[in-house]
Formats: structure tokens, C-alpha cells, sequence
């Protein structure tokens, strides 16, 4: 959690990832920050951060989003983007009654700065 004077105003939380072959896959699975503080680079610097410390201690480590600002962020910041696109032809199926199984999302693995 990131805090300002004491006041939380960033939250990310991590888990594992379960893959057949490999591991050691951290997953970033949220990351909220509150609206006042939104678009001035603290998301990303957190991100950055607990990411760091999950590299330097062997994981790799991943995140899915669908939102436009923190994809063209992280093109820029440490991160590779390993796809952009729809939603899994798997998960639109289970998804298709769902407002996210058309959202457009993108994948990434951090790679430091």
C-alpha cells in the first residue's frame, strides 16, 4: 500500500500465477489508486516497485489490463508488451453475456527500467 501523510492511496495486490511449465510467475491481479491521485505517474511507480522486489527475489512477473493510460505507461516504463488484443477466445466464451468479453486488454511481463 502506498501512503500519503499517513493516508492510504494506492493498493496493489499480487498472486501467484499457476502456469504448467514454469513456476515462478507473480501476477499482478489489482491495482487501484484513488482519483485524486490518478494520472500523475504514482500507479506506475508503485507498480515498478513491488515488481522490483518480486524480480530481484526470482519471480516474473505479469499483468493483464484494459485500461489505455496504464498500457501506453508501461510501454515506457520498464515493462514488454507480449500482446494486445481481445479478451482469450477461451475466456470471450465464458465471458459473452459479460461487457468485458469485446474490451480490449494487453499483457505485460516487467523488465526493469
Amino acid at each position: 500500500m502506498a501512503c500519503f501523510n499517513d493516508t492510504p492511496i494506492a493498493f496493489i495486490a499480487v498472486i501467484h500465477f499457476p502456469h504448467p511449465r514454469i513456476n515462478n510467475f507473480k501476477r499482478i491481479h489489482r491495482l487501484v489508486v484513488l482519483p485524486d491521485y490518478q494520472g500523475i505517474g504514482i500507479g506506475t511507480t508503485f507498480l515498478n516497485y513491488i515488481s522490483n522486489i518480486y524480480t530481484n527475489s526470482g519471480y516474473r512477473v505479469r499483468l493483464i489490463t484494459g485500461q489505455i493510460n496504464l498500457i501506453h505507461s508501461l510501454s515506457r516504463n520498464g515493462w514488454r508488451c507480449d500482446r494486445v488484443g481481445r479478451v482469450s477466445p477461451i475466456l470471450g466464451k465464458m465471458m459473452r453475456n459479460t461487457q468485458s468479453a469485446n474490451r480490449l486488454t494487453a499483457s505485460f511481463e516487467y523488465i526493469g527500467d
